[in-house]
């Protein structure tokens, strides 16, 4: 519970990152499972699912939905974050059930572009993907 509030303060900040004037572009790659899964109150879902939208209005933010029922891809591996910076090399973040690790290998970093392109031939567009989360 001690690591609760530090938790949450990181995510809030990331968000404001996003928001900000100038914000940093960022893609979200979504498998269509985890907006169905009810592991919370169904208007806490609703919520979430309505930011959502609301945030891939923004410039720099895209939005999209892997759907379900495609068989494997590197998403199912697990969840992972790939930061790409303009003066050093890019570092990849892989969040687990109690803790997360950074990587800046660059072999690392290039096998995780790669899933990242798979990733996106496999997702719907942005404004499919808008519709989808909309629609549920």
């Amino acid at each position: 519970e001690d690591q609760v509030e530090s938790l949450l303060t990181i995510r809030m900040n990331r968000r404001k990152v996003l928001e900000r004037p100038n914000s940093v572009p960022y893609l979200a790659l979504i498998g269509e499972f985890a907006l169905q899964e009810p592991i919370c109150a169904p208007e806490v879902m609703q919520r979430q699912r309505e930011h959502l939208v609301k945030m891939s209005r923004r410039s720099n933010v895209d939005i999209r939905i892997i759907r379900s029922g495609i068989g494997w891809h590197p998403g199912l591996a697990g969840p992972f974050m790939l930061y790409t910076f303009s003066d050093q090399d890019p570092v990849v973040h892989n969040e687990h059930y109690r803790s997360g690790a950074f990587n800046a290998d660059p072999r690392v970093s290039r096998d995780y572009f790669a899933s990242v392109d798979k990733l996106v031939s496999l997702a719907e567009t942005p404004e499919a993907s808008r519709e989808m989360i909309r629609s549920m």
